[in-house]
Order: structure tokens, then sequence, then C-alpha cells
């Protein structure tokens, strides 16, 4: 009982022709070549050149990194204390409190390395 999967290959091919099997092969391989050298010669006559020169640069790039600084820090200004209005015995001194410190604090630049290759 044969299935639609499991045929035969001498239902496929007829037997005088299994014992060239060698030959057929060679001569696949033959056509298949052929035909990658006419598609390679094709893409060479249409657009496709090779590069004739190379160029490169070395260098380093500069990279500007910060942090977000979002903090709660003591903060002080100068009070003025007078005893009496309008008398001259008025001193200053410092005031504390809480201030919220809200910044983009830069970091030294990093420099990363770059290359750059052109062919012409």
């Amino acid at each position: 009982m044969a299935t639609s999967d499991s045929v035969s290959l001498s239902k496929l091919i007829p037997f005088a022709q299994l014992a060239n099997l060698d030959s057929v092969s060679n001569a696949v391989q033959a056509q298949l070549l052929s035909a990658t050298d006419t598609a390679a010669s094709n893409i060479q006559d249409s657009s496709f050149k090779l590069p004739t020169s190379v160029s490169y640069d070395f260098g380093v790039a500069p990279i500007k990194t910060w942090v977000h600084i979002l903090a709660d820090s003591p903060c002080s200004r100068m009070g003025n204390y007078c005893a009496l209005q309008n008398s001259n015995g008025c001193v200053n001194y410092p005031e504390f409190y809480k201030c919220t410190i809200d910044k983009d604090q830069p970091l030294m630049p990093e420099f990363l390395p770059r290359a750059r290759i052109s062919f012409t």
C-alpha cells in the first residue's frame, strides 16, 4: 500500500535513467552555475561597482550628561530683628528654613571613540 508521501523513486524516474543519476546531478549543477554566473554578470553590468579606495577617520565624540537633582535642603537668609520700632537697636541674624532644590547638574563630559570608514 503506497500513500502519496511514499512514492517510490522508480515510478518518478524510469529505470534506464536511474543508472545515470550522477550525470543528471552534474547537469543540474552546471545549469545552476551558469544561471548564477549570468545573474552576477547582469548585476556587474548594470550598477554594481566595487570600491576602489577606502578612507577612514578616527576620533572621539564628547557626550554631555547630567543628573536631575530634586531634594530638600536647609537654606538660610539674613533676618533683621528690632526690639523697639524706630530705634537703632536692630540686629541682623541668620534665619534657617527648609527649601527644595530642583535643577539639572551637569557632569564631567564623557568621550566615546568613533570611527568613520567610507568606500569610494
